[in-house]
């Protein structure tokens, strides 16, 4: 698709069901009449004198006539004439992907989710010169500016990984916590070094009953416990201090799971899929939201690394491969995410103004009485200090077509301002983050790419609304220890400005 193409051009005309010398509402009416007579016959249409008794209870004797696209009946020839434009006619078929479309369809919403289409665009950048497409559409393969991705929680499920569970248990029952603390090792990760402590805590689970078939393991665990591992940079003596100077980092907290828990005080606890492993709670920054399962993996063979410097005869190796990325269960899912790109402050007056992007954002279907939609505007600190949009997923939806996320739009600096000023993080963030609290369904890890997919792109429409570039550029991005001013080319869907003004 090239520059100002129609998107409706990609989707070709379907096949005529009618002549033009044809009443196709008339032809309905008679083709409808035509088939109760046949169907009160039987099958052959032969002897059209049925009794009329058996006519009488067809559940579609008071019409004339039937929609042949949405099914509905008429109970006159005029009310058939009145719904000859029904909607769920198919007027056009996607030339990528052969679905059918009525006239209420959006094309350009068809094309965003159609992979046919995105891959055909993707080969023809392949084969510009230039390097650079866009389309009318909106949807483009392009350079943009890479958010960076920013907070992160989930929960990583794993099924038969109480091997896993009871290595840890071992590991646990090697190292004396009361002389030394917690555990401690290194561990190499994407070209850093990083310090990789162990730790544990009394989880409240009731062990499993005596008669509970539970395979080869024997408990013997009068208080189940849960497990700590935590990953921070190695220039950091600990967890916390690596926190409180907001560095990348990630935290797990490992706990068994087994059909039929119980807490200690009996009440029945939550397993949904019967796992026999662990459930493990993550929560991180700065990370990649893909490699925090990589991370967890690498960090279990670590520590099975240290199992074997206790010298022990016979113990439980941790199974690390029973959590390896590729055995994530279905079940897995984020609880929160975040991208930002870090901009120059006095740029980004618009975006948190009383008529600015993020309010006006808020104020989307703002005659609607339904869904959720919220502003926060927090100026005590400093100007712009603290400004959100949160909407709700039918708003998310009307903001960007395709996208189902709630979503928070963010403008915000630093909790004291005015100790970082005079340096890069004087500048203030801004983001988009993904609101579990909001959304009615589940975010499964299987759909990372489109929670990706829409915070990007989330990001890239405030930045293009609020008259910034979307590509890199060192005149309005800042960059810091973890986001860069750079950018890569991808299929992303960026619009004009659909915001409602504010007088």
């Amino acid at each position: 698709m090239t520059e100002g193409v129609d998107p409706f051009d990609v989707l070709e005309e379907a096949e005529a069901v009618t002549s033009d010398d044809q009443d196709p509402v008339t032809n309905t009416v008679e083709n409808t009449k035509a088939d109760r007579l046949r169907a009160s016959a039987g099958t052959d249409g032969a002897d059209l004198e049925s009794d009329t008794d058996g006519r009488s209870k067809d559940p579609l004797s008071k019409f004339v006539a039937e929609c042949r696209w949405c099914r509905v009946g008429f109970e006159s020839k005029e009310a058939a004439h009145a719904h000859e434009d029904c909607s769920k006619e198919p007027v056009s078929v996607c030339r990528f992907c052969g679905e059918e479309h009525t006239p209420r369809d959006d094309p350009e919403d068809h094309l965003y989710a159609c992979d046919e289409y995105q891959r055909y665009r993707e080969k023809q950048i392949r084969n510009s010169r230039a390097g650079t497409m866009r389309g009318g559409d909106g949807l483009g393969i392009r350079q943009f500016i890479d958010g960076q991705p920013h907070e992160f929680s989930a929960y990583l499920k794993y099924d038969n990984a109480l091997s896993t569970y009871f290595g840890l248990v071992s590991l646990y029952k090697m190292h004396d916590f009361e002389e030394y603390g917690q555990l401690r090792a290194g561990l190499e990760f994407d070209d850093k070094d990083w310090n990789l402590e162990f730790g544990y805590k009394s989880c409240g689970l009731a062990p499993p009953d005596d008669d509970t078939d539970l395979g080869r393991w024997d408990w013997r665990l009068d208080d189940p416990l849960e497990f700590r591992i935590y990953v921070y940079p190695s220039a950091y003596d600990s967890y916390q201090d690596a926190k409180d100077e907001n560095r990348q980092r990630v935290y797990y907290r490992v706990s068994p799971r087994w059909p039929d828990m119980e807490s200690v005080n009996g009440k029945s606890f939550s397993n949904p899929h019967d796992l026999l492993g662990v459930d493990i709670e993550v929560d991180g920054s700065y990370f990649e939201f893909d490699q925090y399962a990589d991370v967890l993996y690498q960090a279990l063979d670590v520590l099975r690394d240290r199992q074997q410097e206790f010298g022990w005869n016979s113990y439980t190796a941790i199974d690390a491969d029973a959590c390896h990325p590729e055995e994530t269960h279905e079940s897995s899912n984020v609880i929160d995410a975040e991208y930002y790109v870090r901009v120059k402050k006095e740029l980004t007056g618009k975006v948190y103004a009383f008529d600015g992007t993020l309010h006006r954002i808020s104020m989307l279907l703002g005659r609607e009485r339904s869904g959720y939609s919220k502003t926060v505007r927090d100026d005590r600190k400093c100007e712009g200090h603290y400004h959100t949009a949160t909407i709700g997923a039918m708003r998310a939806a009307a903001l960007v077509g395709g996208h189902e996320l709630p979503k928070e739009f963010k403008h915000y600096h630093v909790k004291e301002p005015d100790a970082v000023e005079g340096t890069v993080l004087e500048n203030p963030k801004m983001g988009v983050s993904f609101q579990h609290g909001l959304y009615d369904d589940t975010l499964y890890w299987d759909d990372l790419d489109r929670l990706k997919r829409e915070l990007d792109e989330g990001l890239l429409n405030l930045l293009q609304w609020s008259d910034l570039p979307i590509t890199p550029d060192h005149q309005v991005f800042v960059a810091d220890d973890y986001f860069a001013v750079e950018g890569s080319r991808r299929f992303r869907k960026v619009i004009d400005d659909p915001l409602p003004r504010i007088a």
